[in-house]
Protein backbone atom coordinates (compact mmCIF):
# COMPACT_ATOMS: atom_id res chain seq x y z
CA UNK A 1 0.00 0.00 0.00
CA UNK A 2 2.78 2.42 0.96
CA UNK A 3 4.60 1.60 -2.27
CA UNK A 4 1.48 2.36 -4.33
CA UNK A 5 1.03 5.73 -2.60
CA UNK A 6 4.68 6.57 -3.22
CA UNK A 7 4.42 5.57 -6.89
CA UNK A 8 1.27 7.65 -7.37
CA UNK A 9 3.04 10.67 -5.91
CA UNK A 10 5.93 10.08 -8.27
CA UNK A 11 3.53 9.76 -11.22
CA UNK A 12 1.83 13.06 -10.29
CA UNK A 13 5.19 14.81 -10.12
CA UNK A 14 6.04 13.75 -13.67
CA UNK A 15 2.58 14.62 -14.98
CA UNK A 16 2.60 18.06 -13.36
CA UNK A 17 5.87 18.74 -15.18
CA UNK A 18 4.20 17.88 -18.52
CA UNK A 19 6.10 14.60 -18.81
CA UNK A 20 4.68 11.35 -20.19
CA UNK A 21 4.24 8.27 -18.03
CA UNK A 22 2.64 4.85 -18.56
CA UNK A 23 -0.45 3.95 -16.54
CA UNK A 24 -2.23 0.63 -16.03
CA UNK A 25 -5.85 0.18 -17.03
CA UNK A 26 -8.15 -2.82 -17.12
CA UNK A 27 -7.85 -2.85 -20.94
CA UNK A 28 -4.18 -2.15 -21.80
CA UNK A 29 -1.45 0.14 -20.49
CA UNK A 30 -1.75 3.77 -21.57
CA UNK A 31 0.84 6.43 -22.44
CA UNK A 32 -0.45 9.33 -20.37
CA UNK A 33 0.00 13.08 -20.31
CA UNK A 34 -1.93 16.11 -19.05
CA UNK A 35 -4.85 16.48 -21.48
CA UNK A 36 -5.00 20.25 -20.83
CA UNK A 37 -1.36 20.79 -21.82
CA UNK A 38 -0.30 21.17 -25.47
CA UNK A 39 3.27 20.41 -24.41
CA UNK A 40 2.38 17.16 -22.65
CA UNK A 41 0.05 15.99 -25.44
CA UNK A 42 2.69 16.75 -28.08
CA UNK A 43 5.13 14.60 -26.14
CA UNK A 44 2.66 11.72 -26.16
CA UNK A 45 2.34 11.93 -29.95
CA UNK A 46 6.08 12.25 -30.44
CA UNK A 47 7.03 9.35 -28.19
CA UNK A 48 4.35 7.11 -29.68
CA UNK A 49 5.21 8.20 -33.25
CA UNK A 50 1.51 8.76 -33.81
CA UNK A 51 0.19 11.14 -36.49
CA UNK A 52 -1.63 14.11 -34.98
CA UNK A 53 -4.50 13.45 -37.36
CA UNK A 54 -5.30 10.45 -35.14
CA UNK A 55 -7.06 11.73 -31.96
CA UNK A 56 -6.58 10.50 -28.40
CA UNK A 57 -8.93 9.32 -25.65
CA UNK A 58 -9.12 11.50 -22.53
CA UNK A 59 -9.36 9.59 -19.25
CA UNK A 60 -11.46 11.08 -16.41
CA UNK A 61 -12.11 10.10 -12.80
CA UNK A 62 -15.86 10.77 -12.84
CA UNK A 63 -18.74 12.46 -14.62
CA UNK A 64 -18.35 15.54 -12.43
CA UNK A 65 -14.90 16.15 -13.88
CA UNK A 66 -16.18 15.55 -17.41
CA UNK A 67 -18.99 18.13 -17.21
CA UNK A 68 -16.41 20.92 -17.43
CA UNK A 69 -15.33 19.81 -20.90
CA UNK A 70 -18.14 17.96 -22.68
CA UNK A 71 -21.86 18.13 -23.28
CA UNK A 72 -23.62 15.08 -21.87
CA UNK A 73 -27.00 13.60 -22.75
CA UNK A 74 -29.45 11.03 -21.42
CA UNK A 75 -27.96 8.19 -23.46
CA UNK A 76 -24.54 8.88 -22.01
CA UNK A 77 -25.95 8.95 -18.46
CA UNK A 78 -27.63 5.58 -19.02
CA UNK A 79 -24.43 3.96 -20.33
CA UNK A 80 -22.28 5.63 -17.71
CA UNK A 81 -24.39 4.28 -14.84
CA UNK A 82 -24.32 0.76 -16.31
CA UNK A 83 -20.72 0.37 -17.46
CA UNK A 84 -18.51 2.98 -15.76
CA UNK A 85 -15.88 2.89 -14.61
CA UNK A 86 -15.00 0.28 -17.21
CA UNK A 87 -13.79 -0.59 -20.72
CA UNK A 88 -16.03 1.74 -22.73
CA UNK A 89 -15.22 5.08 -24.40
CA UNK A 90 -17.73 7.72 -25.50
CA UNK A 91 -17.45 10.28 -28.27
CA UNK A 92 -19.06 13.46 -27.01
CA UNK A 93 -19.38 17.05 -28.14
CA UNK A 94 -16.81 19.41 -26.67
CA UNK A 95 -17.89 22.56 -24.88
CA UNK A 96 -16.57 25.78 -26.37
CA UNK A 97 -14.82 26.67 -23.11
CA UNK A 98 -13.24 23.24 -22.70
CA UNK A 99 -9.60 23.32 -21.60
CA UNK A 100 -8.76 20.10 -23.46
CA UNK A 101 -5.81 20.59 -25.81
CA UNK A 102 -6.95 20.96 -29.42
CA UNK A 103 -4.08 18.68 -30.41
CA UNK A 104 -5.93 15.73 -28.85
CA UNK A 105 -8.97 16.24 -31.06
CA UNK A 106 -7.15 17.37 -34.22
CA UNK A 107 -9.08 20.66 -33.86
CA UNK A 108 -12.47 18.94 -34.06
CA UNK A 109 -15.43 19.68 -31.78
CA UNK A 110 -15.70 16.13 -30.43
CA UNK A 111 -13.73 14.20 -27.81
CA UNK A 112 -13.44 10.51 -26.95
CA UNK A 113 -13.57 10.02 -23.17
CA UNK A 114 -13.25 7.08 -20.79
CA UNK A 115 -13.42 6.24 -17.08
CA UNK A 116 -10.90 3.44 -16.43
CA UNK A 117 -11.62 1.03 -13.58
CA UNK A 118 -8.08 0.03 -12.59
CA UNK A 119 -7.86 1.01 -8.89
CA UNK A 120 -4.35 2.47 -9.13
CA UNK A 121 -5.20 4.72 -12.07
CA UNK A 122 -8.46 5.78 -10.42
CA UNK A 123 -6.51 6.90 -7.36
CA UNK A 124 -4.17 8.82 -9.64
CA UNK A 125 -7.02 10.51 -11.53
CA UNK A 126 -8.74 11.48 -8.29
CA UNK A 127 -5.62 13.32 -7.08
CA UNK A 128 -5.04 15.48 -10.15
CA UNK A 129 -7.14 18.35 -11.49
CA UNK A 130 -6.93 17.43 -15.18
CA UNK A 131 -7.86 14.43 -17.36
CA UNK A 132 -5.17 12.26 -18.91
CA UNK A 133 -4.71 11.87 -22.65
CA UNK A 134 -3.72 8.22 -22.84
CA UNK A 135 -3.50 6.12 -26.01
CA UNK A 136 -2.02 2.64 -25.66
CA UNK A 137 1.61 2.73 -24.50
CA UNK A 138 3.19 1.36 -27.66
CA UNK A 139 4.68 2.60 -30.91
CA UNK A 140 1.83 3.49 -33.28
CA UNK A 141 0.16 0.49 -35.06
CA UNK A 142 2.13 -2.14 -33.08
CA UNK A 143 0.92 -4.55 -30.37
CA UNK A 144 -0.70 -2.93 -27.35
CA UNK A 145 1.04 -3.51 -23.97
CA UNK A 146 -0.63 -5.40 -21.14
CA UNK A 147 2.17 -5.25 -18.54
CA UNK A 148 4.91 -2.97 -17.30
CA UNK A 149 7.51 -5.08 -19.09
CA UNK A 150 5.68 -4.66 -22.40
CA UNK A 151 5.92 -0.88 -21.99
CA UNK A 152 9.63 -1.07 -21.12
CA UNK A 153 10.20 -3.22 -24.20
CA UNK A 154 8.49 -0.57 -26.34
CA UNK A 155 10.18 2.58 -25.07
CA UNK A 156 13.14 1.63 -22.87
CA UNK A 157 14.78 4.66 -21.23
CA UNK A 158 12.81 7.12 -23.41
CA UNK A 159 9.90 6.79 -20.97
CA UNK A 160 10.83 7.99 -17.49
CA UNK A 161 8.19 6.25 -15.39
CA UNK A 162 5.74 3.33 -15.54
CA UNK A 163 3.07 3.05 -12.86
CA UNK A 164 3.07 -0.71 -12.34
CA UNK A 165 -0.42 -2.13 -11.88
CA UNK A 166 0.26 -5.74 -12.84
CA UNK A 167 -1.23 -7.39 -15.92
CA UNK A 168 -4.26 -5.83 -17.59
CA UNK A 169 -7.43 -7.70 -16.62
CA UNK A 170 -9.19 -7.59 -20.02
CA UNK A 171 -6.27 -7.32 -22.45
CA UNK A 172 -8.14 -5.61 -25.31
CA UNK A 173 -8.89 -1.93 -25.82
CA UNK A 174 -12.19 -0.31 -24.87
CA UNK A 175 -15.39 -0.35 -26.89
CA UNK A 176 -15.92 3.07 -28.51
CA UNK A 177 -19.41 4.44 -29.09
CA UNK A 178 -20.34 7.72 -30.77
CA UNK A 179 -23.01 9.62 -28.83
CA UNK A 180 -23.19 12.67 -31.07
CA UNK A 181 -26.52 12.23 -32.81
CA UNK A 182 -27.70 8.63 -33.10
CA UNK A 183 -25.47 6.21 -31.14
CA UNK A 184 -23.02 4.18 -33.22
CA UNK A 185 -20.47 1.62 -32.07
CA UNK A 186 -17.21 2.66 -33.72
CA UNK A 187 -14.87 0.03 -32.26
CA UNK A 188 -15.56 -3.33 -30.65
CA UNK A 189 -13.85 -3.87 -27.33
CA UNK A 190 -14.11 -4.82 -23.68
CA UNK A 191 -17.91 -4.37 -23.43
CA UNK A 192 -20.04 -6.91 -25.28
CA UNK A 193 -21.92 -5.06 -28.02
CA UNK A 194 -25.12 -7.01 -27.29
CA UNK A 195 -25.25 -5.55 -23.78
CA UNK A 196 -25.10 -2.08 -25.30
CA UNK A 197 -27.74 -2.95 -27.91
CA UNK A 198 -30.12 -4.09 -25.19
CA UNK A 199 -29.68 -0.87 -23.24
CA UNK A 200 -29.93 1.78 -25.96
CA UNK A 201 -30.37 -0.08 -29.30
CA UNK A 202 -27.67 1.78 -31.27
CA UNK A 203 -27.39 1.49 -35.04
CA UNK A 204 -25.87 -1.70 -36.40
CA UNK A 205 -22.14 -1.74 -37.18
CA UNK A 206 -22.90 -1.95 -40.90
CA UNK A 207 -23.80 1.75 -40.78
CA UNK A 208 -20.47 2.89 -39.35
CA UNK A 209 -19.04 3.73 -42.79
CA UNK A 210 -21.27 6.79 -42.82
CA UNK A 211 -19.61 8.17 -39.70
CA UNK A 212 -17.01 10.82 -40.36
CA UNK A 213 -15.72 11.10 -36.79
CA UNK A 214 -12.08 10.06 -36.49
CA UNK A 215 -11.44 7.86 -33.45
CA UNK A 216 -8.44 5.93 -32.10
CA UNK A 217 -7.66 2.34 -33.01
CA UNK A 218 -9.87 2.08 -36.08
CA UNK A 219 -7.32 2.21 -38.91
CA UNK A 220 -7.22 -0.82 -41.20
CA UNK A 221 -3.65 -1.62 -40.17
CA UNK A 222 -3.35 -1.75 -36.41
CA UNK A 223 -2.27 -3.98 -33.50
CA UNK A 224 0.42 -5.49 -35.76
CA UNK A 225 3.20 -7.82 -34.55
CA UNK A 226 5.21 -6.80 -37.61
CA UNK A 227 5.15 -10.30 -39.15
CA UNK A 228 2.56 -11.96 -41.43
CA UNK A 229 -0.58 -13.26 -39.71
CA UNK A 230 -2.79 -15.97 -41.24
CA UNK A 231 -6.37 -16.27 -39.95
CA UNK A 232 -8.82 -19.19 -39.52
CA UNK A 233 -5.96 -21.68 -39.91
CA UNK A 234 -6.84 -25.37 -39.50
CA UNK A 235 -3.17 -26.27 -39.15
CA UNK A 236 0.21 -24.57 -39.09
CA UNK A 237 2.98 -24.80 -41.62
CA UNK A 238 6.59 -25.62 -40.88
CA UNK A 239 8.23 -23.10 -38.48
CA UNK A 240 4.97 -21.14 -38.23
CA UNK A 241 3.73 -20.14 -34.78
CA UNK A 242 0.20 -21.44 -34.19
CA UNK A 243 -2.14 -19.60 -31.83
CA UNK A 244 -4.84 -21.86 -30.38
CA UNK A 245 -7.85 -21.55 -28.05
CA UNK A 246 -8.46 -25.26 -27.47
CA UNK A 247 -5.96 -27.82 -26.17
CA UNK A 248 -4.54 -30.35 -28.64
CA UNK A 249 -3.37 -33.87 -27.85
CA UNK A 250 -0.27 -33.32 -29.94
CA UNK A 251 2.68 -31.56 -28.32
CA UNK A 252 4.34 -29.02 -30.58
CA UNK A 253 6.84 -26.31 -29.69
CA UNK A 254 5.13 -24.06 -32.27
CA UNK A 255 1.78 -24.18 -30.44
CA UNK A 256 0.86 -21.11 -28.38
CA UNK A 257 -2.32 -21.25 -26.32
CA UNK A 258 -4.32 -18.13 -25.50
CA UNK A 259 -6.80 -20.53 -23.89
CA UNK A 260 -6.96 -24.31 -23.59
CA UNK A 261 -10.70 -24.42 -22.92
CA UNK A 262 -12.11 -22.05 -25.59
CA UNK A 263 -12.57 -19.40 -22.89
CA UNK A 264 -12.87 -16.18 -24.89
CA UNK A 265 -12.24 -13.85 -21.94
CA UNK A 266 -9.04 -15.74 -21.19
CA UNK A 267 -8.14 -15.63 -24.89
CA UNK A 268 -8.63 -11.87 -25.02
CA UNK A 269 -6.44 -11.36 -21.97
CA UNK A 270 -3.63 -13.48 -23.42
CA UNK A 271 -3.74 -12.40 -27.08
CA UNK A 272 -1.32 -9.46 -27.05
CA UNK A 273 1.01 -11.14 -24.57
CA UNK A 274 1.21 -14.20 -26.81
CA UNK A 275 1.86 -12.15 -29.96
CA UNK A 276 4.78 -10.48 -28.18
CA UNK A 277 6.22 -13.82 -27.04
CA UNK A 278 6.01 -15.19 -30.58
CA UNK A 279 7.78 -12.14 -31.95
CA UNK A 280 10.52 -12.32 -29.30
CA UNK A 281 11.07 -15.98 -30.16
CA UNK A 282 11.98 -14.98 -33.70
CA UNK A 283 9.09 -16.47 -35.64
CA UNK A 284 8.55 -15.07 -39.13
CA UNK A 285 4.93 -16.19 -39.57
CA UNK A 286 1.85 -16.63 -37.38
CA UNK A 287 -1.26 -18.74 -37.91
CA UNK A 288 -4.36 -18.31 -35.74
CA UNK A 289 -7.12 -20.87 -35.53
CA UNK A 290 -10.72 -19.75 -36.00
CA UNK A 291 -12.02 -17.68 -33.07
CA UNK A 292 -15.78 -17.89 -32.36
CA UNK A 293 -17.31 -14.53 -33.31
CA UNK A 294 -19.45 -14.16 -30.21
CA UNK A 295 -19.22 -11.95 -27.10
CA UNK A 296 -15.65 -10.66 -26.69
CA UNK A 297 -14.68 -12.96 -29.56
CA UNK A 298 -15.99 -10.20 -31.83
CA UNK A 299 -13.34 -7.85 -30.49
CA UNK A 300 -10.63 -10.52 -30.74
CA UNK A 301 -11.49 -11.09 -34.39
CA UNK A 302 -11.47 -7.34 -35.01
CA UNK A 303 -7.94 -7.07 -33.61
CA UNK A 304 -6.45 -10.07 -35.39
CA UNK A 305 -8.04 -8.99 -38.68
CA UNK A 306 -6.30 -5.62 -38.40
CA UNK A 307 -3.07 -7.35 -37.35
CA UNK A 308 -3.23 -9.53 -40.48
CA UNK A 309 -3.53 -6.66 -42.94
CA UNK A 310 -0.60 -6.51 -45.34
CA UNK A 311 0.97 -3.28 -46.47
CA UNK A 312 1.56 -2.77 -50.15
CA UNK A 313 5.15 -2.42 -51.35
CA UNK A 314 5.40 0.91 -53.17
CA UNK A 315 9.13 0.39 -53.88
CA UNK A 316 10.53 -2.99 -54.92
CA UNK A 317 14.20 -3.26 -55.81
CA UNK A 318 15.32 -6.62 -57.18
CA UNK A 319 19.02 -7.40 -57.48
CA UNK A 320 20.03 -4.08 -59.10
CA UNK A 321 23.63 -3.51 -60.15
CA UNK A 322 25.36 -0.45 -61.53
CA UNK A 323 28.77 -0.61 -63.16
CA UNK A 324 30.95 2.21 -64.46
CA UNK A 325 33.31 0.35 -66.71
CA UNK A 326 34.97 -2.23 -64.48
CA UNK A 327 33.97 -0.47 -61.27
CA UNK A 328 30.92 -1.86 -59.47
CA UNK A 329 29.15 1.03 -57.74
CA UNK A 330 26.14 -1.05 -56.66
CA UNK A 331 26.50 -4.81 -56.38
CA UNK A 332 23.15 -6.53 -56.73
CA UNK A 333 21.06 -5.13 -53.87
CA UNK A 334 17.40 -5.94 -53.14
CA UNK A 335 14.91 -4.30 -50.79
CA UNK A 336 11.29 -3.19 -50.45
CA UNK A 337 9.64 -0.09 -48.98
CA UNK A 338 6.07 -0.56 -47.81
CA UNK A 339 3.21 1.89 -48.05
CA UNK A 340 3.23 4.14 -44.95
CA UNK A 341 6.90 3.32 -44.22
CA UNK A 342 10.10 5.33 -43.93
CA UNK A 343 13.17 3.24 -44.78
CA UNK A 344 16.58 4.57 -43.82
CA UNK A 345 19.45 4.22 -46.29
CA UNK A 346 22.74 4.52 -44.43
CA UNK A 347 26.37 4.23 -45.39
CA UNK A 348 29.64 6.17 -45.58
CA UNK A 349 30.45 8.34 -48.58
CA UNK A 350 31.04 6.16 -51.62
CA UNK A 351 28.85 3.32 -50.36
CA UNK A 352 26.40 3.54 -53.29
CA UNK A 353 23.52 5.45 -51.69
CA UNK A 354 23.44 8.31 -54.22
CA UNK A 355 23.76 5.88 -57.13
CA UNK A 356 20.85 3.87 -55.75
CA UNK A 357 18.68 6.99 -55.45
CA UNK A 358 19.68 8.00 -58.99
CA UNK A 359 18.46 4.65 -60.30
CA UNK A 360 15.17 4.95 -58.40
CA UNK A 361 14.63 8.39 -59.96
CA UNK A 362 15.28 7.03 -63.42
CA UNK A 363 18.35 9.27 -63.84
CA UNK A 364 20.66 6.26 -64.03
CA UNK A 365 19.92 3.00 -65.79
CA UNK A 366 20.80 -0.13 -63.81
CA UNK A 367 23.34 -2.42 -65.44
CA UNK A 368 21.07 -5.28 -64.39
CA UNK A 369 18.17 -5.96 -62.06
CA UNK A 370 14.66 -4.51 -61.82
CA UNK A 371 12.93 -1.62 -60.05
CA UNK A 372 9.17 -1.46 -59.49
CA UNK A 373 7.32 1.63 -58.25
CA UNK A 374 3.70 1.02 -57.23
CA UNK A 375 3.84 -2.32 -59.11
CA UNK A 376 5.01 -0.64 -62.33
CA UNK A 377 8.34 -1.61 -63.86
CA UNK A 378 10.49 1.53 -64.01
CA UNK A 379 12.23 0.62 -67.26
CA UNK A 380 8.91 0.33 -69.11
CA UNK A 381 6.87 3.06 -67.33
CA UNK A 382 9.39 5.80 -66.63
CA UNK A 383 7.16 8.78 -67.49
CA UNK A 384 4.16 7.44 -65.60
CA UNK A 385 6.30 6.62 -62.57
CA UNK A 386 7.99 10.03 -62.51
CA UNK A 387 4.55 11.57 -62.05
CA UNK A 388 4.13 9.68 -58.74
CA UNK A 389 7.55 10.21 -57.16
CA UNK A 390 9.54 13.23 -56.04
CA UNK A 391 12.88 14.10 -54.51
CA UNK A 392 14.52 16.60 -52.17
CA UNK A 393 18.16 17.32 -51.44
CA UNK A 394 19.76 20.39 -49.82
CA UNK A 395 22.47 20.16 -52.47
CA UNK A 396 20.06 20.88 -55.34
CA UNK A 397 18.61 24.38 -55.23
CA UNK A 398 15.47 25.79 -56.80
CA UNK A 399 15.79 28.62 -59.35
CA UNK A 400 17.07 31.50 -57.22
CA UNK A 401 15.57 34.46 -59.11
CA UNK A 402 11.99 33.20 -59.00
CA UNK A 403 9.69 33.90 -56.07
CA UNK A 404 8.61 30.98 -53.93
CA UNK A 405 5.14 31.08 -55.45
CA UNK A 406 6.55 31.13 -58.99
CA UNK A 407 8.73 28.11 -58.24
CA UNK A 408 5.82 26.12 -56.82
CA UNK A 409 3.65 27.11 -59.78
CA UNK A 410 6.27 26.06 -62.34
CA UNK A 411 6.84 22.68 -60.72
CA UNK A 412 3.10 22.14 -60.37
CA UNK A 413 2.71 22.72 -64.11
CA UNK A 414 5.57 20.34 -64.86
CA UNK A 415 3.82 17.64 -62.83
CA UNK A 416 0.44 18.43 -64.41
CA UNK A 417 -1.08 19.22 -61.02
CA UNK A 418 -4.79 19.97 -61.03
CA UNK A 419 -6.10 22.79 -58.81
CA UNK A 420 -2.65 24.38 -58.48
CA UNK A 421 -3.88 27.30 -56.37
CA UNK A 422 -5.49 25.02 -53.77
CA UNK A 423 -2.43 22.77 -53.65
CA UNK A 424 -0.05 25.66 -53.06
CA UNK A 425 -2.36 27.05 -50.36
CA UNK A 426 -2.50 23.65 -48.63
CA UNK A 427 1.29 23.20 -48.61
CA UNK A 428 1.85 26.82 -47.59
CA UNK A 429 -0.29 26.29 -44.51
CA UNK A 430 1.16 22.88 -43.61
CA UNK A 431 4.78 23.97 -44.03
CA UNK A 432 4.28 27.51 -42.73
CA UNK A 433 5.58 29.25 -45.85
CA UNK A 434 2.57 31.46 -46.59
CA UNK A 435 4.44 34.64 -45.70
CA UNK A 436 7.31 33.59 -48.00
CA UNK A 437 5.30 33.11 -51.20
CA UNK A 438 6.26 36.50 -52.66
CA UNK A 439 9.89 36.33 -51.49
CA UNK A 440 12.80 35.74 -53.87
CA UNK A 441 13.89 32.14 -53.38
CA UNK A 442 17.63 32.91 -53.48
CA UNK A 443 17.26 35.36 -50.58
CA UNK A 444 15.76 32.85 -48.14
CA UNK A 445 17.53 31.36 -45.12
CA UNK A 446 18.58 27.69 -45.14
CA UNK A 447 15.58 26.67 -43.04
CA UNK A 448 13.17 28.59 -45.28
CA UNK A 449 14.69 27.08 -48.44
CA UNK A 450 14.35 23.64 -46.92
CA UNK A 451 10.61 24.04 -46.27
CA UNK A 452 10.07 25.49 -49.76
CA UNK A 453 11.98 22.56 -51.32
CA UNK A 454 9.84 20.16 -49.34
CA UNK A 455 6.71 21.92 -50.63
CA UNK A 456 8.08 21.55 -54.16
CA UNK A 457 8.61 17.83 -53.56
CA UNK A 458 4.99 17.41 -52.48
CA UNK A 459 3.17 19.46 -55.14
CA UNK A 460 2.29 16.32 -57.11
CA UNK A 461 1.16 14.38 -54.01
CA UNK A 462 3.79 11.69 -54.62
CA UNK A 463 3.28 8.09 -53.60
CA UNK A 464 7.06 7.76 -53.20
CA UNK A 465 9.34 10.42 -51.72
CA UNK A 466 13.13 10.18 -51.89
CA UNK A 467 14.97 12.29 -49.33
CA UNK A 468 18.71 12.95 -49.36
CA UNK A 469 19.85 14.62 -46.10
CA UNK A 470 16.58 16.57 -45.72
CA UNK A 471 17.61 18.33 -42.50
CA UNK A 472 21.31 18.88 -43.18
CA UNK A 473 22.57 22.23 -41.81
CA UNK A 474 19.22 23.09 -40.21
CA UNK A 475 18.99 24.39 -36.66
CA UNK A 476 17.38 21.98 -34.12
CA UNK A 477 13.98 23.72 -34.09
CA UNK A 478 13.52 23.72 -37.87
CA UNK A 479 14.91 20.20 -38.10
CA UNK A 480 12.37 18.98 -35.54
CA UNK A 481 9.56 20.74 -37.44
CA UNK A 482 10.55 18.99 -40.69
CA UNK A 483 10.79 15.58 -39.01
CA UNK A 484 7.41 15.99 -37.30
CA UNK A 485 5.85 17.09 -40.59
CA UNK A 486 7.26 14.05 -42.41
CA UNK A 487 5.93 11.68 -39.76
CA UNK A 488 2.44 13.11 -39.94
CA UNK A 489 2.31 13.51 -43.72
CA UNK A 490 3.48 9.94 -44.24
CA UNK A 491 0.75 8.61 -41.97
CA UNK A 492 -1.94 10.82 -43.46
CA UNK A 493 -1.14 10.10 -47.12
CA UNK A 494 0.19 6.51 -46.74
CA UNK A 495 3.29 7.25 -48.82
CA UNK A 496 6.65 5.48 -48.93
CA UNK A 497 9.78 7.43 -48.03
CA UNK A 498 13.38 6.43 -48.65
CA UNK A 499 15.59 8.51 -46.38
CA UNK A 500 19.35 8.86 -46.87
CA UNK A 501 20.82 10.61 -43.85
CA UNK A 502 23.91 10.83 -41.66
CA UNK A 503 21.83 12.06 -38.71
CA UNK A 504 21.43 8.86 -36.70
CA UNK A 505 19.01 10.38 -34.19
CA UNK A 506 16.82 11.38 -37.11
CA UNK A 507 16.96 7.90 -38.60
CA UNK A 508 16.18 6.26 -35.25
CA UNK A 509 13.16 8.51 -34.80
CA UNK A 510 11.71 8.34 -38.30
CA UNK A 511 12.60 4.96 -39.77
CA UNK A 512 10.78 1.69 -39.31
CA UNK A 513 13.87 -0.10 -40.58
CA UNK A 514 17.26 0.73 -42.09
CA UNK A 515 19.66 -0.60 -44.69
CA UNK A 516 23.39 -0.32 -44.00
CA UNK A 517 25.42 -0.02 -47.23
CA UNK A 518 29.15 -0.28 -47.79
CA UNK A 519 31.12 -0.64 -51.03
CA UNK A 520 27.91 -1.03 -53.05
CA UNK A 521 26.46 -3.81 -50.89
CA UNK A 522 23.88 -4.08 -48.12
CA UNK A 523 25.92 -5.33 -45.17
CA UNK A 524 23.11 -5.33 -42.60
CA UNK A 525 19.47 -4.33 -42.24
CA UNK A 526 16.67 -4.28 -39.67
CA UNK A 527 14.85 -2.11 -37.18
CA UNK A 528 17.10 0.48 -35.50
CA UNK A 529 16.47 -0.97 -32.03
CA UNK A 530 17.16 -4.52 -33.25
CA UNK A 531 20.46 -3.50 -34.87
CA UNK A 532 21.53 -1.73 -31.68
CA UNK A 533 20.85 -4.90 -29.67
CA UNK A 534 22.39 -7.21 -32.26
CA UNK A 535 25.70 -5.34 -32.33
CA UNK A 536 25.86 -4.66 -28.61
CA UNK A 537 25.85 -0.89 -28.93
CA UNK A 538 23.93 1.87 -27.15
CA UNK A 539 22.74 3.83 -30.21
CA UNK A 540 22.54 3.66 -33.99
CA UNK A 541 25.52 5.94 -34.53
CA UNK A 542 27.78 3.42 -32.78
CA UNK A 543 26.37 0.65 -34.98
CA UNK A 544 27.01 2.77 -38.08
CA UNK A 545 30.61 3.44 -37.08
CA UNK A 546 31.20 -0.22 -36.35
CA UNK A 547 29.83 -1.43 -39.66
CA UNK A 548 31.38 1.30 -41.80
CA UNK A 549 34.95 0.80 -40.52
CA UNK A 550 35.59 -2.81 -41.38
CA UNK A 551 33.48 -5.63 -42.70
CA UNK A 552 35.20 -8.06 -40.36
CA UNK A 553 34.16 -6.06 -37.30
CA UNK A 554 30.45 -6.78 -37.50
CA UNK A 555 30.59 -10.57 -37.23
Amino acid sequence: MKKNVSNIKKAIKYLNNNECIAIPTETVYGLAGNAYSDKAVSRVYKLKKRPKSNPLIAHYYSINYLKKDCEINDTFIKLYKKFCPGPISFVLKLKKKSRVSKIITNNSNSLAVRFPSHPLTRKLLKRINYPLAAPSANISTSISPVSKQDVVDEFGPKLKFVLDGGSSKIGLESTIINLIGKPHILRLGGINSKLIYKLINPLENKNKKKIKIKVPGTSKLHYSPGIPVRLNAKKNYQNEAYILIKKRKKLDKNYFYISKTSNLKEAAKNLYKTLRIIKKNGYKKIAIEKIPNINIGEAINDRILRASKKMKNLIEVKNIKKNYGKKEAVKGISFNVEEDEILGLLGPNGSGKTTTIGMLLGLLKPTSGQIFINNLKLEENRIKILEMINFISPYIELPKKLTVKQNLYVYSKLYKVQNIKERIEYLSEKLRIGELLNSITGELSSGQKNRVSLAKALVNEPKVLLLDEPTASLDPEVGDFVRTFLEEYKKEKKISILLASHNMNEVTRLCKSVLMMKNGEIIDQGKPEDLITKHGRTNLEEVFLKLSRSKSEFN
